[in-house]
């Protein structure tokens, strides 16, 4: 069973309107939700005066509002206006609150390419990985080809979250893109991995033969670091997990294949909800 929460405050008579984002909330619960869920939404706008009235009055949190009301004075910014609301409600533990006024504190210089970039590493990061994906193909729509260092840096990371989705063969083309722009060794061993994930072994030993010498040089060090995250694999507790299960297929079949079904289980719905939009 999960924990309860209680509510804070009560549930207004009278919705906050947000028409930018084209919802409305009726509880301060629900604005915390806004701040966790599409921080992508949100910017400075935020912090203003019919958003402060309506939690005093039809929250009735006025010492929430007292302590918002000196963010209009001081020109505060999303973060700690978000920050201040969502530590008062504890409605998210502190590493997730933390994360949220990060991600509007760092959006606060960049440009609107940055910005779109920024909006797509944090929805990764978030688990909404087709979100993601889209949002870095139009970054690189919309990028100048002379920005080729944030082209690049663009190009790298909608490869790595398109290897989280299994999407390998979309991944290694865009390790290659980032490696053209800047020539950073990084990504062409990216790139290597994400084929060697993609091909059968035969068809990666074939592709590693017919590529030129510094592909093939790469091609070592990928294995070395393959082999030194197999040791690492080994000492790990995941590793006992699955040698525990292999006991018990030996020992109680039933309870093993019943263990094994939970254990797929779980990973189906963690990859469902990564990819979900």
């Amino acid at each position: 069973m999960g924990k309860a929460l209680l509510c804070v405050g009560k549930t207004a008579g009278i919705p906050y309107d947000l028409p930018k984002i084209g919802i409305s909330i009726y509880s301060i619960e629900e604005l915390c939700f806004l701040f966790k869920e599409e921080t992508v939404l949100i910017d400075d706008s935020i912090a203003c005066r019919p958003l402060i009235d309506w939690i005093r009055d039809e929250c009735g949190l006025a010492e929430l509002a007292d302590s918002l009301y000196p963010f209009l004075r001081a020109g505060g910014s999303a973060s700690a206006f978000a920050g201040t609301i969502l530590e008062y409600v504890g409605y998210y533990p502190p590493d997730e609150i933390k994360a949220v006024e990060s991600f509007l504190k760092a959006s606060i210089h960049l440009d609107q390419y940055e910005k779109t970039k920024n909006v797509a590493d944090y929805l990764a990061k978030s688990g909404k990985g087709w979100r993601a994906i889209r949002i870095y193909q139009d970054a690189l729509r919309i990028l100048p080809k002379d920005r080729k260092e944030l082209r690049a840096s663009v190009y790298h990371n909608l490869g790595c979250t398109c290897a989280r989705m299994f999407m390998f063969d979309s991944a290694a083309d865009c390790f290659v893109e980032a490696f053209r722009l800047i020539g950073r060794e990084e990504d062409m061993t990216s790139a290597l991995a994400a084929r060697r994930m993609a091909m059968s072994d035969q068809d990666y030993v074939n592709y590693i033969a017919n590529s030129d010498q510094g592909v093939a040089g790469k091609s070592l060090e990928l294995e070395r670091r393959l082999e030194s995250l197999g040791r690492q694999w080994e000492e790990s507790t995941e590793a006992a997990q699955v040698a525990h299960y292999r006991s018990e297929h030996e020992t109680n079949p039933a309870a093993y294949a019943e263990e094994l079904k939970d254990l797929a289980e779980r990973l189906k719905d963690r990859y469902r909800s990564m990819a979900r939009d």
